[in-house]
């Protein structure tokens, strides 16, 4: 299983960093770690980045294992699971051992910008560990920051995400497009009734992100039956009304991609 859930906030402390590529020396240093998925990509900032347009979104599935974030400056890389800052251990060696590929491919991103940061989730299959990557946040000098969908190659399994559906709009605003891509996470992962399989690998959720990267959307499902009661279900509804339709549930190559990670068959 792969998958991401983080959380925002504020915090100032010392953290080992990995040096420059091929050294693998830990130097202390302050970082402020204000990068966190759920507020990288919360409602307000995917509005920001959504706009109107013809677009393809896609999802990728988020359950409960551990955030991982990979920090990149000019001066080296700090590593974070669940908001606390890694000095040893599994994950620590595992960015060690990808640390030149990890500069390679992040360190253009840094034109313009202080740092890059890889968020992602720390996932154990078969005993052994590795990331799923979600988005990688930029942050300027003055504080100000960009998101986009993770489109690097640096980890084995970059290639083969764990993909849950998509879908595609053509002209619809930012809060339209939202709410369809909500009810169709509460569509695909059942909550109300597979909230209890979430220990055992079951998504609790879908990060959704569109064919440019620029607009993305950290979505926990809260249940059909909650989620009918919000603004964003009617709008859902509307949408599909105008579209003389039900909702687009993904498509029959969702389904297939669905079925082939092995979470949305029968419990």
């Amino acid at each position: 299983m792969r998958a991401l859930n983080i959380f925002g906030l504020s915090l100032a402390f010392g953290v080992a960093s990995l040096s420059n590529p091929g050294d693998h020396r830990i130097t202390d240093r302050e970082f402020s770690m204000h990068h966190a998925i759920r507020s990288a990509a919360a409602t307000s900032t995917f509005l920001a980045a959504a706009g109107a347009r013809a677009t393809v979104y896609q999802a990728q599935i988020l359950t409960t294992d551990p955030d991982i974030a990979i920090s990149v400056t000019r001066d080296g890389m700090e590593v974070f699971l669940d908001t606390a800052p890694v000095t040893e251990g599994e994950q620590w060696t595992f960015v060690a051992d990808h640390q030149e590929k990890i500069r390679a491919a992040v360190t253009p991103l840094l034109d313009g910008f202080t740092s890059a940061t890889i968020l992602g989730r720390w996932i154990v299959h078969n005993g052994r560990g590795f990331i799923e990557p979600y988005a990688v946040e930029l942050i300027d000098a003055s504080g100000k920051t960009k998101v986009r969908s993770y489109d690097l190659r640096i980890f084995q399994h970059d290639d083969n995400l764990m993909t849950g559906c998509e879908t595609s709009f053509t002209d619809e605003d930012g809060e339209q497009i939202m709410s369809v891509l909500m009810s169709m996470t509460e569509d695909k992962l059942l909550f109300d009734k597979m909230a209890h399989l979430g220990s055992r690998g079951w998504p609790i959720g879908l990060f959704w992100f569109s064919g440019d990267g620029e607009a993305c959307l950290a979505y926990y499902a809260i249940g059909k039956r909650a989620f009918s009661e919000t603004r964003y279900a009617r709008i859902a509804e509307e949408m599909a009304a105008t579209r003389g339709a039900p909702i687009n549930r993904g498509g029959d190559s969702a389904q297939n991609a669905s079925r082939s990670n092995g979470l949305f068959g029968a419990p």
